[in-house]
C-alpha cells in the first residue's frame, strides 16, 4: 500500500497535476480516518470472507494463501496508500518554501518515525490495556480526521501558488552531470537498504524472542527502539549544514552497519553462554523476578541489539535521497516519491524473502545473517569505489581486510542461546534436535541426561519429566459419560497428549493443529510417549493457525 501510494504521487508530481499539495493532504489523511472507521466495522465482520477457500488440508494449501493476501489487500490498499503518499507530497511542498530538499526530507523522515515510536510504546503499554484495542483504533481514528479538517482550514488561508524552485540545489541537480548516470544506484541502494533494514529487524525479533522468552510488550518495545533510532538518525543528518563527501558517509554508514551485524551474530550466538552474561543478565530473569524486571530485561537487550544499527539506518535514507535528487535533477516530491517506492519495495521483500527462502535454503538464522552482513559490506565497498581518489581500491581492500578480521576473530556456536535454559547446550544437554523453521526455532534436548525437553523460541514447551500433567489432560474427557469418537487437539508439542487418547479404543479421528511445522519433525523423538504419532492411522496433522483452521 506504501508503495503504491507514493508511486501514484511521484507520477502526479512530475506531470505537475496538482494545484494545491496542502488541500491534496488534508483529504488524505480524512481518507484514512474514515477507512479506519470502515475497517472497524468491517473486519470483525469478515470471517465469512476469508472462509470462503477456508477448508483445512493435509497439504500446504497455496489457493488458499493467495486468496487470502488479495483479499488482505483489498480491504488494506486505499488506507496504506494514502498513507505512502504523504510524506512525498510534504517533502514536495516545504522543499519549495526552505529550498533545502535533504533538510526537509530528513526532517520530515525523522517526525514521522518518531511519531511511530510513541504510538507503538504508548499502544503497547498504556492504550490497549486502558481502553482495548477498538477504543485504541478510535483515538487513531479521531486523531486522522482531526488532522485532515486542520489542514483543509490552514490550505484555504495558506499561499498555494508557491513558485516552482529556483534554488541552488535544482541547479547543482542540472549541473552534476558527471554523476547522472549514478542516479540508478542510488534507486538500488535505497532498495538495498529497505531490504537489508527491514530483514534485520524481523531476524533480530526472532533471536531476542528465544533469548527473552517474548511477551506481550517486546514487539512494541522492539518497535519503539527502532524508530526512535532511525527518528534520531535522520534528524542527526538534517543538522549537518554542509555533508562534503556524502557517498564517503554512505559507505561509511554501512560498512558500520555490518561489522554491527557481525557482532549481534556473536552475541546471540556465542557471548549469551558465556559466564559474564549469565552474571549479569540470568538472575535478573529467574524465578523471582517480576513485571518491572522482565519488561527492563527485554528493553536493555532491544536497546543494545537495535538502537545504533537503527540510527545508522535512519541516516541512510535522507542521504541516498540527497544524492538521487542532486544526480538526476527532478522535482523534490518526484525525486523523494522514486527513492521512497524502491526502500520501500525493498522493505517488502525484506521481510519476506530472509524467512521464507534463505532461512529454508540456508539452514539457519546465523548464515542469512551473515549473509545481511556481506551485502552491507559490498553496498559500502561500492560507495567507496564511486569516489574520486587514488586510494580508493587501497580503501575497499583495508575495510574488505577488516571485516574478514572481526568475522574471523568472533567466534559464533551453532545454537541459539535460550535465557530461560541457559545450561542446556553444554556439554551433558547439547540438542539432539535443533531447527531454524520459518515459524519458530524447535529445539529437542536431553536435560541432564535424564529426560528429554522440547522447547520453542527458548521456551520449554514439553518435557518427559511432566508428562503426568500432559496425560491427565489426555484422559480427563473420556471419564465423562460422553462417548468421545473425534477429538481435536490443539498443538503437537512432544505429544505425550496424544499418546494418552490413543489408549482409548473408543476413538475413531483425532485432528492435530500445530503452527510451526519444526515441531512434527521433533515429536519423533518422544515416540515412546505418544505412540509414534506421524505415523498413527487414526491421527491427522494439519499445519495451521487454530483460528483460521476452525
Amino acid at each position: 500500500g506504501l508503495l503504491v501510494g507514493s508511486w501514484w504521487i511521484g507520477k502526479k508530481l512530475a506531470e505537475n497535476k496538482i494545484s494545491d499539495e496542502l488541500k491534496l493532504y488534508g483529504k488524505l489523511e480524512l481518507i484514512i480516518g474514515v477507512f479506519g472507521l470502515l475497517l472497524l466495522i468491517i473486519l470483525p465482520n469478515s470471517k465469512s470472507l476469508f472462509a470462503l477457500l477456508g477448508q483445512p488440508t493435509l497439504s500446504f494449501n497455496v489457493v488458499r494463501l493467495i486468496y487470502n493476501i488479495v483479499l488482505t489487500t483489498i480491504l488494506l490498499v486505499i488506507p496504506t496508500a494514502a498513507m505512502g503518499a504523504t510524506l512525498p507530497l510534504l517533502v514536495s511542498y516545504f522543499s519549495k518554501q526552505s529550498n533545502t530538499f535533504r533538510k526537509t526530507t530528513a526532517q520530515f523522515y525523522s517526525i514521522n518515525a518518531l511519531g511511530g515510536a510513541f504510538a507503538a510504546v504508548l499502544t503497547g503499554f498504556f492504550f490497549i490495556k486502558s481502553l482495548g484495542v477498538n477504543n485504541s483504533l478510535v483515538i487513531a481514528i479521531i486523531l486522522n480526521v482531526f488532522i485532515g479538517l486542520i489542514v483543509l482550514i490552514l490550505s484555504r488561508s495558506s499561499k498555494t501558488n508557491i513558485p516552482t524552485l529556483k534554488n541552488e540545489e535544482i541547479n547543482t541537480g542540472k549541473a552534476a552531470q558527471s554523476i547522472n548516470s549514478r542516479s540508478n544506484f542510488f534507486l538500488i541502494a535505497a532498495f538495498t537498504t529497505g531490504f537489508i533494514s527491514i530483514a534485520y529487524e524481523v531476524l533480530w525479533i526472532r533471536c531476542l524472542n528465544y533469548l527473552l522468552n517474548s511477551s506481550t510488550y517486546t514487539f512494541a518495545i522492539v518497535l519503539g527502539i527502532f524508530l526512535f533510532g532511525i527518528s534520531f538518525g535522520s534528524i542527526l543528518v538534517s543538522f549537518l549544514k554542509r555533508v562534503v563527501k556524502p557517498l564517503i558517509l554512505v559507505g561509511i554508514i554501512q560498512f558500520v552497519l555490518s561489522l554491527a551485524s557481525v557482532c549481534i551474530i556473536y552475541l546471540f550466538y556465542e557471548y549469551a553462554y558465556s559466564e559474564s552474561f549469565s552474571n549479569l543478565f540470568i538472575i535478573s530473569n529467574g524465578l523471582e523476578s517480576n513485571w518491572y524486571e522482565n519488561v527492563g530485561l527485554n528493553f536493555i537487550f532491544s536497546l543494545i541489539v537495535f538502537l545504533i544499527p537503527a540510527v545508522l539506518m535512519g541516516m541512510s535514507f535522507p542521504l541516498i535521497s540527497d544524492l538521487y535528487y542532486r544526480a538526476k535533477g527532478e522535482v523534490p516530491g518526484q525525486a523523494i516519491s522514486k527513492i521512497y517506492v524502491f526502500n520501500t519495495l525493498g522493505c517488502i521483500l525484506g521481510a519476506l524473502i530472509p524467512v521464507f527462502i534463505f532461512i529454508p535454503a540456508f539452514g539457519s538464522i546465523k548464515t542469512t545473517l551473515y549473509v545481511l552482513a556481506v551485502l552491507n559490506l559490498l553496498l559500502a565497498l561500492y560507495f567507496f569505489l564511486k569516489i574520486k581518489s587514488k586510494y580508493r581500491s587501497v580503501l575497499v581492500g583495508v575495510l574488505f581486510a577488516l571485516f574478514t578480521l572481526i568475522t574471523g576473530i568472533l567466534p559464533s556456536g551453532e545454537y541459539l542461546a535460550s535465557l530461560e535454559s541457559i545450561g542446556e547446550d553444554n556439554n551433558a544437554d547439547r540438542p539432539i534436535f535443533y531447527k531454524e523453521g520459518i515459524m519458530a526455532t524447535v529445539k529437542v534436548y536431553n536435560k541432564e541426561g535424564k529426560y528429554k525437553s522440547m522447547s520453542i523460541d527458548g521456551v520449554t514447551i514439553a518435557s518427559e519429566d511432566f508428562k503426568q500433567k500432559e496425560s491427565i489432560i489426555g484422559h480427563l474427557p473420556f471419564l465423562t459419560n460422553a462417548s468421545v469418537k473425534e477429538v481435536l487437539v490443539v498443538g503437537l508439542a512432544s505429544g505425550s497428549t496424544i499418546g494418552s487418547i490413543l489408549k482409548h479404543d473408543e476413538l475413531e479421528n483425532l485432528d492435530v493443529v500445530e503452527i510451526v511445522p519444526s515441531v512434527i519433525k521433533g515429536a519423533d523423538f518422544f515416540k515412546t510417549v505418544n505412540g509414534d504419532v506421524n505415523n498413527h492411522p487414526k491421527v491427522d496433522i494439519y499445519i495451521d493457525d487454530i483460528y483460521s483452521f476452525l
